[in-house]
């Protein structure tokens, strides 16, 4: 095995092992506090009327999710694998949009047959974020900073990770910036700086970075779609640059307050709500690995043409 293929393996080990231990610590914070009735029968998450191992299996949730695990996608993909012209950046977002509306038609049917298709509806056009909060547009101003701070990070760890030749992502990036820009002019952003808001967005920064992201990280490796890190590449830490900082505005606002008061449980602690919040994203992780996959494949196909 060369040098190069050591490091590699090195770096996929310690990412699926920082993941893989995040979640393992997870739910050890929700058996200890909850007891271990909690994994299989009690309400473990306070927007969501079931046990912790089933909220892994969550549509409703996961169903509104899918438009900023999209725009996460294209910036990752983005860096990770850096289309070098417009032809392959549209041909990385045709075939990862054509996925990503699989896995939508599937959340959507199981959503539908399991809480209603009314329930369905509002939950994909972001009009439901929790139980008593429903109005147009709610749900992305619930993840309006966060969506700009993990879509930083995501590009950056993804030019860390991409090959040497792939050294342009800013045409992916651009498709993700406008689709984002869509997603903000068709829902607003009043509010999305109040403490509630700034709250739910801490915890979903948490549980992308230090979950999502390297487990991640190590598929990409894992499928091949990656090579050995180079940490030196300026437009990384732009991306990490604007990603940390916005990180470090939403921590100084959810600080400045009691956040736990805008909980609609709040006799359950910061951590339990950031433990348990964890596996409501797998399904995201599902979508997320699979646009890697294809869109992956639609750039090597296009280098290889």
């Amino acid at each position: 095995m060369s040098a190069a293929d050591e490091g590699t393996r090195r770096w996929r080990m310690a990412a699926w092992a920082f993941g893989g231990l995040m979640l393992t610590a997870s739910l050890a914070v929700v058996w200890s506090e909850l007891g271990s009735s909690a994994l299989w029968r009690d309400r473990a998450h306070e927007s969501a009327d079931r046990a912790l191992l089933f909220i892994a299996l969550y549509p409703g949730h996961a169903l509104r999710e899918i438009p900023h695990v999209f725009v996460l996608g294209l910036c990752w993909l983005a860096g990770v694998n850096g289309p070098r012209s417009w032809r392959e950046a549209l041909a990385q977002c045709g075939r990862s949009a054509a996925f990503a509306a699989c896995f939508t038609a599937l959340l959507a049917g199981w959503s539908g047959l399991e809480d209603g298709w009314e329930a369905a509806w509002l939950n994909f056009s972001q009009s439901h974020a929790a139980p008593g909060l429903t109005e147009a547009g709610v749900h992305f101003r619930f993840h309006l900073w966060s969506d700009l701070a993990l879509g930083g990070i995501f590009f950056g760890v993804g030019r860390c990770l991409a090959p040497s030749d792939r050294s342009h992502g800013a045409r992916g990036l651009a498709l993700a910036a406008g689709l984002f820009s869509c997603m903000l002019l068709r829902w607003g952003a009043d509010g999305a700086w109040s403490p509630r808001f700034a709250g739910h967005q801490a915890r979903e920064i948490f549980t992308h970075v230090l979950v999502t992201l390297p487990l991640l990280a190590g598929f990409a490796w894992q499928v091949g779609r990656a090579a050995a890190p180079d940490f030196h590449r300026p437009a990384a830490w732009l991306g990490w640059g604007v990603g940390a900082g916005l990180c470090v505005a939403i921590g100084v606002r959810v600080l400045s307050v009691e956040i736990m008061a805008f909980s609609s449980d709040p006799s359950r602690g910061v951590a339990l709500n950031l433990a348990a919040h964890q596996f409501e994203h797998v399904l995201d992780l599902a979508m997320l690995a699979g646009m890697t996959a294809v869109g992956g494949f639609a750039v090597e196909t296009r280098h290889s043409a």
